[in-house]
């Protein structure tokens, strides 16, 4: 983007909320998300996701978005998803802290590890080990069996070469998730859609070949974020956030506080 004559390089993170699916618009092949609403954040790269005091901001954003508009009851269960990325597991324990009473999980999306798994195993119902392998692994990983996961991709003999690096990088990902494995079983789990949500609300809304400025990249994501509310019909606001919840804004000013913008 372009920002005072320069080109600079930004990051945007951006993180929708819903509470799962609408069960009257859903039907079996095609469910429908209740209540989503979105946040995001622009800031440098790569600083903002490797330093955890440059999460602040986008994390109250976040929690100011929930606690200002879903009821939260103390029987409220709250899941977070993602790519296995380690700045999502630490806005995952900022959650926790601010909804003590409440179970806060986290479990990695099946979206992501699957297409690794595919990647890793083409086997096309050419190679026959690849197909079984597939199999089991993914039988594993639905059913939360870390373990059982790990050992069956250490122990398999049929990668190509060419792959040797990426089934390394993908072992450790499930070691650096074992939480997120282990969870998949969850009731909650439905997936998180922030594919489908990035490219639609971030990505989409912008042209490939063109460079914006910073202004006119936060009105897009505004104007993207405010479509989200307007699409809520029947949306139940809590009158009065729980006391018990309140946020603990430690390293976070009130002036900055002031300057956020919620969508």
């Amino acid at each position: 983007m372009w920002y005072e004559g320069k080109k600079i390089k930004k990051h945007t993170l951006i993180s929708t909320v819903h509470t799962g699916y609408y069960q009257e618009k859903s039907t079996e092949k095609r469910h429908v998300i209740a209540n989503k609403l979105g946040v995001y954040e622009i800031d440098n790269i790569p600083i903002y996701i490797s330093k955890k005091t440059k999460l602040t901001r986008f994390v109250v954003k976040l929690i100011l978005l929930i606690i200002s508009n879903y009821n939260i009851q103390d029987d409220t269960e709250i899941m977070i998803l993602g790519d296995g990325a380690n700045w999502i597991k630490e806005v995952k324990k900022d959650i926790a802290i601010c909804f003590p009473n409440n179970k806060v999980h986290y479990t990695i999306d099946k979206f992501h590890l699957v297409k690794r798994f595919k990647d890793l195993l083409p086997h096309r119902r050419i190679i026959k080990e690849n197909e079984e392998t597939f199999k089991q692994v993914i039988d594993y990983f639905y059913n939360g069996k870390y373990y059982e996961l790990l050992q069956c991709l250490k122990e398999s003999k049929s990668f190509i070469p060419s792959s040797k690096n990426f089934l390394r990088e993908t072992i450790n990902l499930i070691k650096n998730n074992e939480e997120g494995i282990k969870n998949q079983t969850l009731w909650n789990n439905i997936g998180c859609h922030m594919e489908g949500d990035v490219s639609h609300y971030g990505k989409g809304i912008f042209s490939k070949k063109r460079i914006y400025s910073e202004k006119t990249v936060k009105n897009k994501l505004n104007t993207s974020m405010l479509k989200l509310r307007n699409n809520i019909k029947d949306f139940k606001q809590s009158e009065k956030p729980p006391e018990n919840n309140s946020i603990l804004y430690n390293n976070f000013n009130k002036t900055e506080q002031q300057k956020l913008r919620l969508y």
